[in-house]
Order: structure tokens, then C-alpha cells, then sequence
């Protein structure tokens, strides 16, 4: 099995890193473009000419928001291909991890914990920016 190596990866299987990195970035980007774009759309106003601090917040703790989701996703996506969830079993298993229920709740209180700080922030944005 190729395994990634190195700081960063932890020693995860690759495959992993095919599985979780485009859906962990795709769910960003889209976060983020997503609300600046409806900022744009509550003032009246284009992408281009939205406030370039209130499109910054917005965009980021649309980003921060998005990655939980993200990674409860990609775990859903782990655990739901057979091959891919024995790989994510044995690694669990060897590194003493948390499994796949175990995962997906810490996730959740982790967003429920980032949705009571990054809401109200983007609510005031938006309030402000009109």
C-alpha cells in the first residue's frame, strides 16, 4: 500500500489524501464564493464592487464553516466504498484513531461549536454591508 509520508500527513494512506483533500477544497471554495455571492445579491451590488472587507469575513468564516462538513463528507464517501473502508479501519485500528461514528460526532460538535462563533459574524456583515 502506498502510504503518504511525512509531517503533514500523519503516515495516512494516500488514498486519503484523493479522497479528502478535493472534497475538504471544493466544499471552501464553495462556501466562500457562495456567500460573498450572496452578498453581493442583499446589497445590490456585483461581485466585483462587494465591500472587500466584508466579502474577506464573509468568505472566511464561510471557509472555516465549510471544513467539518467537509471532512464529515469525506468520511461518508470513506465509509460508504467498501476497499476504502477497510483502509480506513486498519488505520484507525494501528494509530489508535477514532472510528467512523466517533469521527462524525466530534465533527459535529466541532461546526456546532464554529456556526455559534462564525454565524453572528456573518449576520453583522451583512447587516453592516447594506
Amino acid at each position: 500500500m502506498i502510504r503518504a509520508t511525512g509531517i503533514r500527513s500523519g503516515g495516512r494512506p494516500a488514498v486519503f489524501l484523493l479522497v479528502v483533500l478535493p472534497i475538504l477544497w471544493g466544499g471552501m471554495l464553495a462556501a466562500a464564493v457562495g456567500l460573498v455571492a450572496l452578498l453581493a445579491r442583499a446589497t445590490d451590488t456585483t461581485l466585483a464592487t462587494v465591500p472587500d472587507g466584508a466579502a474577506i469575513v464573509v468568505a472566511c468564516c464561510g471557509a472555516l464553516l465549510a471544513v467539518p462538513v467537509a471532512l464529515m463528507l469525506s468520511n461518508l464517501v470513506l465509509h460508504a466504498l467498501s476497499p476504502l473502508r477497510r483502509i480506513a479501519g486498519r488505520d484507525a485500528a494501528r494509530h489508535r484513531r477514532p472510528d467512523f461514528a466517533a469521527s462524525q460526532r466530534a465533527l459535529l460538535r466541532l461546526f456546532l461549536v464554529l456556526a455559534a462563533i462564525c454565524a453572528p459574524i456573518i449576520a453583522a456583515t451583512f447587516a453592516l454591508a447594506r
